[in-house]
């Protein structure tokens, strides 16, 4: 006879069957093995869809059905890099790093009044990189285009008008650059403040 404690299920046990297991399936399981665990005493267990998403993508292919079963394989469908990224957390998100360690510029003397616009660069390159997703430009292919946000300066403030695209030249470095136009545009209205930051003094 079992003792008394908490009830560990055995995904092992579960595999055995050779059927998908919805959650009535391991309801009713629990039911007959564990009868005196029924859905009335039973605890609630939350989890975040971040967090299960993350045990998604490192589970085998036996976590991964799981978890398609019990919150539906829609959850873990693939996002646009857009809907992922949203702020500069979000892209140090996506790139695996800690944000307040990445733009700690210290300054001193004359420049510091560029001290702002030094760390808003900063935080434009992660941004940058996390949207292009491994993408670099490649300056020896004279056939591939490169695409970076384009601004106007008017009494109303920074503003995108756009965005500017060429095969070898650009006016905003290799590490603001973007593989594609629907990037940039993003990128430009998107996180407009930090883009403030860079350009204004």
């Amino acid at each position: 006879m079992r003792k008394n404690g908490p009830v560990i299920l055995s995904w092992g046990l579960l595999k055995k069957q050779p059927m998908k297991l919805t959650q009535n399936d391991i309801k009713k399981w629990i039911e007959k093995y564990f009868p005196q665990h029924k859905s009335t005493t039973m605890e609630t267990l939350q989890i975040t869809k971040e967090n299960a998403i993350k045990a998604y993508n490192a589970g085998c292919p036996d976590v991964k059905n799981s978890l398609s079963i019990l919150f539906g394989a829609d959850t873990f469908k693939p996002k646009s890099i857009m809907d992922r990224v949203k702020t500069f957390e979000d892209a140090c998100g996506v790139l695996d790093i800690t944000p307040a360690n990445q733009v700690s510029v210290t300054i001193d003397g004359a420049m510091n009044q560029d001290a702002k616009s030094i760390q808003a660069y900063c935080k434009l390159i992660i941004i940058a990189r996390a949207l292009n997703e491994g993408w670099k430009p490649n300056w020896d292919n004279g056939n591939e285009k490169k695409y970076w946000p384009w601004f106007n300066m008017s009494s109303s403030g920074l503003s995108c008008s756009g965005h500017g695209c060429d095969f070898s030249y650009s006016s905003v470095g290799s590490r603001l650059c973007f593989k594609n136009r629907e990037l940039a545009e993003y990128a430009a209205k998107q996180f407009q403040d930090i883009y403030r930051d860079y350009f204004l003094i």
